[in-house]
């Protein structure tokens, strides 16, 4: 597996991977607008990622194995004064329970640290236990459960905050 910046190139195996994980991540987390679900909508999401990434106000990566994407792990709110960030990822359900969520955000950690930044906020909601298995494996601490943090099939979910503090090197 790898982690990979995105790109215009990768429109088309992310729009089979977003079409082919749908209902499964709309359990989760709101769902995307119906023009998300097209090349030109996929390519449109892939330029204002990466307008933020140039800007350096994020880091829109995709997890890769040898031959597709099998998640996105992606970091936004990058504010190097404050040297934080925040971070979210999303695994395919054909490869969940396997690794890739813990193995992708420990590489993200590393790679985040490397570019100085000291405090990494991300947030999972109760409902997925498995997600904030994820985090505490890799060093993240419940701060507060937030309530009403966004809706989800109609329905408002909460979400407990984690925060990982890393040491300066």
């Amino acid at each position: 597996m790898h982690l990979s910046l995105i790109n215009l190139s990768d429109a088309l195996s992310l729009l089979e991977f977003e079409r082919q994980n749908k209902d499964w991540f709309d359990q989760f987390i709101p769902p995307r607008e119906a023009e998300f679900y097209s090349l030109n909508g996929v390519k449109q999401h892939i330029r204002e990622l990466l307008l933020d990434y140039h800007s350096q106000e994020m880091l829109p990566m995709l997890i890769k194995d040898s031959r597709q994407i099998v998640g996105r792990i992606n970091v936004s709110e990058i504010e190097h004064g404050k040297r934080s960030a925040l971070l979210g990822y999303r695994v395919g359900q054909e490869h969940i329970n396997q690794g890739v969520a813990k193995w992708a955000v420990s590489k993200m950690i590393e790679q985040l640290s490397d570019m100085g930044i000291t405090q990494i906020v991300a947030h999972a909601s109760p409902d997925n236990p498995a997600s904030c298995r994820v985090l505490e494996k890799n060093g993240f601490v419940s701060t507060e459960l937030i309530e009403n943090f966004a809706c989800v099939n109609g329905e408002a979910i909460h979400c407990y905050k984690y925060v990982l503090d890393i040491l300066e090197k």
